[in-house]
């Protein structure tokens, strides 16, 4: 990206056509181009290999993999304009999941995906999960990150999971983790400054407000076609009327009445 000419594509195959897309666009493209596509062992975590794709996914849904292009035909005055990424609001850093479990009775519970839980997986990182009970004291990632010093001293980082039997377990996560979790928030935040989150680049204002003037262009276009063709349909029905009036009137003559 330093060379300004360079394309650059990090994706993986948890979304196949946009990944087949950006490298169509590197292919084609008349200058250098730097590919990065996520290929995870499915024989070092605990998944059946076979699932290898569910991995794909889990990995860009915990943010252990951010996919994102940088293309230098669109970036502008800044190298950061031609960032192409999708990120959370800003605010949340990690996608949420509905957890349905079932213990002495159905539940569901809400739940962010951290890197954490992309950690549990990895066979490598067994020892900084605890099996813990699920107390007041336990909480997740996220909303351990957000707690202050006094809180938590009287809290545990946790993740939850559900069993192949519908039970629901709590693992206690390591400070190691914690404290990547809390690193990754802050590279997130980079990159959103970095793609104009916080501060949008002259050229994505332009981009998006020329966006939403075709769709306004567009819904106006629809609704004054839609008037249009009520007004015809009212005036050909007028039309219509005035002539059977007419042909009754001549007819009415014709026949001497």
């Amino acid at each position: 990206m330093a060379q300004k000419n360079v394309m650059v594509v990090k994706n993986s195959l948890a979304n196949e056509n946009e990944l087949f897309d950006q490298l169509t666009r590197a292919f084609a493209y008349s200058g250098p181009s730097v590919v990065s596509i996520l290929a995870p062992d499915p024989l070092r975590f605990k998944i059946d290999h076979q699932k290898w794709h569910q991995l794909q996914a889990l990995a860009v849904n915990t943010k252990a993999f951010i996919p994102w292009m940088y293309d230098p035909a669109k970036a502008g005055s800044t190298i950061a304009s031609g960032i192409e990424v999708d990120l959370p609001e800003r605010g949340t850093y990690w996608n949420k999941l509905e957890l349905e479990y079932a213990v002495e009775e159905e539940g569901q519970m809400s739940y962010e995906m951290s890197w954490a839980y992309w950690a549990y997986l990895d066979k490598a990182r067994e020892a900084h999960f605890t099996e813990a009970e699920r107390d007041e004291n336990a909480v997740g990632i996220a909303e351990y990150l957000d707690l202050d010093e006094r809180a938590l001293k009287t809290k545990n980082a946790c993740i939850c999971r559900v069993n192949a039997d519908r039970s629901l377990s709590t693992y206690q996560v390591s400070e190691a983790v914690v404290q990547v979790c809390a690193e990754l928030r802050k590279n997130l935040d980079v990159l959103r400054e970095w793609a104009g989150q916080y501060n949008e680049f002259p050229e994505k204002v332009v981009e998006r407000v020329q966006e939403e003037l075709r769709k306004e262009y567009e819904a106006d276009k629809k609704k004054l076609l839609a008037e249009m063709a009520a007004e015809k349909k009212g005036w050909e029905s007028e039309q219509l009327e005035q002539i059977k009036a007419e042909m009754k009137a001549r007819l009415l003559k014709l026949s001497g009445h």
